[in-house]
């Protein structure tokens, strides 16, 4: 049985991929507050250990964040913070499809 799949919050690392397509037009906007984001999360989050915001080669309007976290409580404590609940209502403005997350255990 794999981490978490009982019930109990999985054990180690967790990485997590975040997959979101800005509304046309918005692509410059979204790109500077997932930049501003990271920045955030890179100051204020020890623990997380890793987080890059990519862009889709050829189609600017996607974008991606890359994060590992120590461990779930550090993945539940960025859900938390005041950065993520200040960009979330901005940022889903922006886009146009729902934001995709995608959540993994460290093997």
């Amino acid at each position: 049985m794999a981490d978490g799949d009982d019930g109990a919050a999985p054990s180690g690392a967790i990485c997590v991929t975040v997959r979101l397509q800005a509304q046309p037009g918005e692509d410059r906007r979204v790109a500077r507050m997932m930049a501003d984001f990271a920045a955030r999360v890179a100051a204020d989050e020890p623990g997380c250990t890793y987080y890059a915001v990519t862009r889709q080669i050829g189609s600017p309007r996607h974008f991606a964040a890359h994060a590992r976290f120590a461990d779930w409580s550090a993945f539940n404590a960025h859900a938390d913070t005041a950065h993520m609940q200040a960009a979330l209502p901005e940022l889903t403005a922006a886009l146009a499809a729902p934001i995709a997350l995608e959540i993994f255990v460290e093997i």
